[in-house]
Formats: structure tokens, C-alpha cells, sequence
């Protein structure tokens, strides 16, 4: 198991990676908030592992990034401008997930979270 003083210093790396990095794509930044956060709020102050479901980590990027995936409208509000590009090529498989899970809830994701439960 890790020592105290390493889980800092991760924690402190992850900070300043979080801080100081240069993300090309933000959905990958916001992943990596998602990540820390639930590891802040769900770890425990022993040495037992913490198991991060896969489903919570997608719901907590979802918190994090619907609002990244909505369209954008130009500046005089007359034209759709479509959807942040997240990549240089292809547009990201997550965020062609979001769009396509905000069209039939209008953009909500308090309907689009309870059409799901």
C-alpha cells in the first residue's frame, strides 16, 4: 500500500497536472476532475482500496460536461454554430453520446437523469 507521504504527493501532482496542464480536449480534463473527486469524496482514511464503479464515474462526468455538448448559437444569435469540436479529426465518441442523449429531453439533464432511473 502506498505511504501517506506518497498518496500527497500524488494528490499534489494530481493538482497541479489538473491546474498546469494544457488539454487539447476538455472532455479528458473533466474526466480527470470526475475521477479525483470521487476519490475525495468516497476514499477512505485507511488502507483498503477504493472500488470507483463505472457508472458513478460516468454520472459525475456527465454533472461535469452536459453543458460542453450543447450547441453554441453565434454571437448576433441567428445562426447555430453546432457543437464544440473536442479533436483535430472525428468529433469525441463521448460527446457524440451527450448530443444524442439531449435531443429527446431538450437539453435537461434532470429529465434525461430521470428517463435513465
Amino acid at each position: 500500500m502506498p505511504t501517506p507521504e506518497s498518496q500527497i504527493a500524488f494528490l499534489t501532482n494530481l493538482q497541479r497536472l489538473l491546474s498546469e496542464g494544457s488539454f487539447v480536449s476538455t472532455y479528458k480534463y473533466a474526466l480527470l476532475m470526475a475521477l479525483a473527486d470521487i476519490a475525495v469524496e468516497r476514499g477512505n482514511d485507511d488502507d483498503r482500496p477504493l472500488d470507483i464503479p463505472t457508472m458513478l464515474t460516468a454520472e459525475k462526468f456527465v454533472d461535469y460536461y452536459w453543458r460542453q455538448s450543447a450547441p453554441f448559437v453565434s454571437a448576433q444569435e441567428t445562426q447555430n454554430l453546432g457543437v464544440l469540436r473536442q479533436n483535430t479529426g472525428k468529433q469525441a465518441g463521448i460527446i457524440l453520446v451527450l448530443i444524442e442523449a439531449r435531443q429527446p429531453h431538450e437539453g435537461s439533464l434532470v429529465e434525461a437523469r430521470s428517463s435513465v432511473n
